[in-house]
């Protein structure tokens, strides 16, 4: 992504409209390109310098097996990728979310879209149903990924 037009994104949100970005993109060459969103999300929140990104996706936040990890630091989440505890979309998303944070986003959270009010609870309190994403120290060297 080489820019975003935010006074366009702006018009919107003064509106009371929810921007939606397709995750397509033109090309140099004249051609139409399918983005992968867990990056164009991470890319549009660094542009307009947002305080926090977060991610609504088809599971309960970052697993470890059955349970939901509260934090990943984004060294965790490399751990994770290499021992293969993580996998597919998650892998795409964990990286997007490095990304975001080492642009200046202040909070990166992955909620479940199933999960009753979780977008609501994400986007409003300290406490939620998924998994936030920092990039602190390793969340396993204090107990945390285990």
């Amino acid at each position: 992504m080489t820019g975003v037009n935010l006074e366009f994104i702006e018009s919107f949100w003064k509106a009371g409209v929810v921007p939606v970005a397709s995750c397509l993109g033109l090309g140099a060459d004249g051609e139409l390109y399918n983005i992968n969103a867990d990056h164009m999300a991470a890319a549009c929140a660094e542009f307009i310098h947002a305080d926090r990104l977060i991610y609504v996706t088809d599971v309960a936040g970052v697993l470890n097996g059955e349970k939901v990890l509260k934090v990943v630091s984004t060294a965790d989440a490399e751990d994770l990728i290499r021992q293969n505890k993580v996998s597919g979309g998650m892998i795409l998303k964990l990286e997007a979310c490095k990304r975001a944070l080492s642009a200046g986003v202040a909070e990166v959270r992955i909620v479940g879209g199933s999960v009753p009010k979780g977008l609501l609870s994400a986007a409003n309190g300290a406490r939620f149903p998924g998994t936030r994403i920092t990039s602190e120290f390793p969340a396993s060297a204090a107990g945390v990924a285990q």
